[in-house]
């Protein structure tokens, strides 16, 4: 689909019939003659770039070093480098290996990376790694405890490996594997090496747990070392879920039970008896074994083969559909045929994780504030991540989950993550696929670091980021619940760790975050999240206000240095009812930094609501915009706009409120005044304020000049049950794109049997823009673009935007939009809706 008169994509080879159809508002279509063209594609060079595996991000003595990365589809040979004291690198070695073994190294920090190289074909280049080599220890010195690194979950039946650094002073290692924790009943093994290869079978419903330990025996007098921390790996069972190292994928198998007598589980499809059906797949990666058939009386289990060699790292997904034809039946016994269904396949290629604890990140570190895997009432909580880069280089990121809890920092684990230009890393349940939370009775929540460990132009300013900065990174998470008919989410941005707030030289001019819209009512219940990032502790002064401005009650928390805390029912258990309320968190101690959020759920739906914290201390602007207004009312829903505007001066601020409808109709126009500190409510805003009713479009807040003001909405379609909604947050021109700035960037994206996505525009200046939009799967080997035209304040909601340009079945894409001319300045977002809960999740652009 495209405004334009020209449409750029890629296509398969072969004999090709293409038309146009031309589309009119409030006529019929109109298609083209069809055109036939024969169409074979250039040759290219679809490579992949080695990744490090050994050593790894660790202090070894001065002995041969072993250097290991992933094996490379096609590449002919592979050169080492290595660079000492951050000299100028040195060709260290060349194989046609994935490994270069018993190197003799220099004495110091050191740097290396493997170029990949191939017959005809540019070569490709991994990240940089780093460890120490330092001198060896007086002989007979006690070992020291190994550091172990594993995959936090394999797929039955894959092998994986249980890996440490090289001990000063040790000849051998002893290696424990358990089924218990406490290592009460264990197998031990001898080892010379620094790693050990296992496997297991899971033929049961659920994860099998296996622990880990290693101790070092000295070379001078057999004497032992500490057990070192232990590491868990869960074994999947044959699911639809399955895992495999990143730097040796293997082939991994999932069921799919059609019919039969087990349980309406994942992977449990029903069919009757005598139903013939066909099963097929939307990726060359996954074969059905049978692919048709009969359904015997008593079931049939289908094999589903996920190979997953040459797919990126982190998660992939694909889908198995089955259609049923007629079941042969006779005229007494009249049977309905079993519905068309569909079942998602996922793989994830993961990297070992390390029990190692946290420390201060650098400024352009992004913090994750809420990630969980763990059950509640009735549900299952997880979080999928998505991780991009603008660079023209790969970037390696350190991984660091913190747990929640006092000692969480000296609790935490670090995987690393290659992120290739242009790609979209997917990290779907991310603490059980990456860090083995299923090994906790209870799951896991906490933060997330995402630490880039290659030098950018970004990472040398502590300037807190604003507007739209030339940012390399992009982060996100949705968080949600999964019921027994879809998911309920929201959406969790990567906070730059230069955000988070400290005390500040001045006492007198705090930094204040401000979270509004939270309630304690019998219609919502709001959680309090309060994230320390910096490894200092805390001290953090809490106040609750009306939305008269009012302070309902307000206390102080301590936060443990890295301490990620979340505080449920925080309201209720502060003797708080408000329905209309605002929460302001300030740090009062000298050291530390913190960053807050509040999680409003309603109490009928359990849909969850992220409010982001606002720094409140800033100028401001004098042009705030909310985009994705709605008011319309149909047969099967009633969605609403609730808007809040808070004046967080001390003076009276005079507002002019505009709307401007999708589609170009006339705009309404208001004025308010909003007294000092007060917070207006304006419930159902588009009807209520504007006199509008089904229309959807922005709105735009001007002053005279520039003041701190707080924009927020929650946009909802109200049902019998409750309320499904997300919650916008207004930019200002500061924040969009305009021509000769970096694209803007929307993550989390699919279309899918699981969820539809829209995209939305808004022109925020007044002035019209000619606006690139693209659309790049996770792989990033093809990119649809289209180029439209957008009037002066002009909105604009592509519904179902990747489904229009033919990109249906894609669980992982990425949003760009670019303004290519034209003095306008644009915002855009995409909406992510559930097909079963019809639930939406707000994605802001970043």
């Amino acid at each position: 689909s495209t405004q334009s008169t020209s449409l750029h994509r890629n296509i398969p080879a072969g004999e090709l019939e293409w038309f146009v159809r031309t589309l009119f508002n409030g006529c019929p279509p109109i298609d083209s003659q069809k055109a036939a063209f024969s169409y074979t594609p250039p040759a290219s060079c679809i490579t992949t770039a080695p990744i490090l595996t050994e050593p790894g991000d660790s202090v070894t003595i001065a002995s041969p070093v072993d250097f290991r990365w992933s094996a490379v589809p096609t590449a002919q040979q592979f050169k080492v480098w290595i660079s000492v004291n951050h000299a100028p690198a040195t060709l260290l070695g060349t194989t046609i290996a994935s490994h270069l073994d018993r190197q003799t190294v220099a004495v110091g920090a050191i740097d290396w990376y493997v170029e990949a190289i191939f017959n005809g074909c540019s070569a490709q280049q991994s990240t940089t790694g780093s460890f120490t080599v330092v001198p060896p220890p007086p002989p007979c010195q006690v070992p020291d405890a190994p550091t172990p690194r594993a995959d936090a979950t394999v797929s039955s039946n894959v092998n994986f490996k249980i890996r440490w650094s090289a001990i000063a002073n040790a000849s051998a290692y002893e290696i424990q594997e358990s089924t218990a924790a406490t290592f009460s009943v264990n197998d031990s093994h001898p080892v010379s090496e620094h790693e050990f290869r296992f496997q297991h079978t899971n033929t049961g419903k659920a994860p099998a747990i296996y622990y880990y330990r290693v101790r070092a025996t000295s070379a001078c007098n057999g004497e032992r070392s500490l057990f070192s921390p232990t590491v868990a790996v869960s074994v999947l069972p044959e699911s639809t879920e399955g895992s495999s190292p990143a730097d040796d994928p293997q082939t991994t198998h999932h069921h799919i039970n059609l019919g039969g007598n087990g349980p309406a589980s994942n992977g449990f499809v029903a069919a009757a008896a005598g139903t013939t059906f066909v099963a097929t797949t939307d990726e060359a990666w996954l074969t059905v074994t049978p692919s048709s058939g009969v359904v015997p009386a008593g079931g049939l289990v289908l094999d589903v083969t996920a190979n997953p060699s040459g797919l990126p790292i982190g998660t992939s997904t694909g889908a198995v559909h089955i259609t049923f034809a007629a079941t042969t039946q006779s005229a007494k016994s009249p049977k309905a045929d079993p519905p068309t269904t569909t079942t998602n396949i996922s793989v994830s290629l993961v990297q070992p994780v390390a029990p190692k604890p946290k420390n201060t990140p650098p400024p352009d570190a992004l913090i994750i504030p809420a990630v969980a895997h763990a059950d509640g009432l009735h549900t299952t909580f997880q979080s999928d991540i998505r991780v991009t880069i603008a660079s023209t280089s790969t970037l390696k990121y350190q991984l660091t989950f913190t747990p929640t809890g006092d000692d969480g920092i000296k609790l935490s684990k670090q995987s690393s993550i290659d992120v290739a230009p242009g790609k979209t890393v997917g990290l779907d349940d991310v603490l059980d696929s990456w860090f083995g939370a299923s090994a906790s009775v209870h799951g896991a929540s906490g933060m997330l670091e995402i630490r880039p460990l290659n030098a950018t132009s970004a990472s040398t300013s502590s300037k807190a980021v604003s507007g739209l900065a030339n940012l390399v990174t992009f982060a996100g998470s949705r968080t949600y619940s999964i019921t027994g008919n879809g998911t309920l989410g929201q959406y969790v941005p990567a906070i730059p760790f230069a955000n988070f707030i400290g005390r500040g030289a001045d006492a007198t001019k705090p930094t204040i975050l401000s979270l509004q819209q939270v309630s304690q009512s019998s219609a919502f219940r709001t959680n309090l999240g309060l994230v320390e990032g910096s490894g200092e502790p805390a001290s953090v002064l809490v106040s609750v206000f009306s939305s008269g401005g009012q302070k309902l009650t307000s206390f102080t928390q301590g936060l443990q240095g890295g301490q990620h805390l979340q505080l449920n029912g925080v309201l209720a258990a502060k003797n708080v009812s408000v329905t209309d309320g605002r929460i302001e968190v300030q740090v009062l101690s000298p050291g530390g930094k913190v960053t807050a959020y509040a999680s409003v759920i309603d109490n009928q739906t359990n849909d969850p609501m992220l409010v982001s914290a606002i720094p409140i201390n800033t100028k401001g602007a004098s042009s705030y915009v909310l985009p994705g207004l709605t008011d319309v009312s149909s047969s099967i829903a009633t969605q609403q706009t609730d808007v809040r505007l808070f004046n967080a001066s001390s003076t009276a601020v005079k507002t002019t409120l505009s709307f401007f409808p999708e589609g170009g109709g006339e705009s309404q126009t208001r004025e308010m005044t909003l007294a000092p500190n007060e917070v207006r409510t304006i419930n159902s805003a588009v009807q209520s304020l504007f006199g509008m009713t089904n229309a959807n479009g922005a709105m735009h807040i001007d002053t005279a000049s520039a003041v701190p003001l707080v924009a927020t909405a929650r946009t909802y379609n109200q049902t019998d049950q409750g309320t499904y909604g997300q919650f916008i947050q207004a930019v200002t021109p500061a924040d969009a794109a305009s021509k000769g700035t970096r694209a803007l960037q929307i993550l989390n994206i699919e279309e899918s049997n699981r969820f539809h996505s829209d995209i939305g525009l808004a022109e925020v200046s007044g002035k019209p823009a000619k606006v690139e939009i693209s659309v790049t799967p996770s792989d990033a080997k093809f990119a649809v673009s289209t180029v439209v035209d957008l009037g002066a304040n002009q909105v604009r909601t592509y519904r179902q935007l990747l489904k229009g340009v033919g990109l249906d079945n894609t669980y992982n894409a990425r949003v760009t939009v670019r303004v290519i001319d034209g003095e306008g300045k644009v915002t855009a977002y995409g909406s992510v809706t559930d097909a079963r809960t019809n639930d939406p999740t707000f994605i802001p652009a970043q």
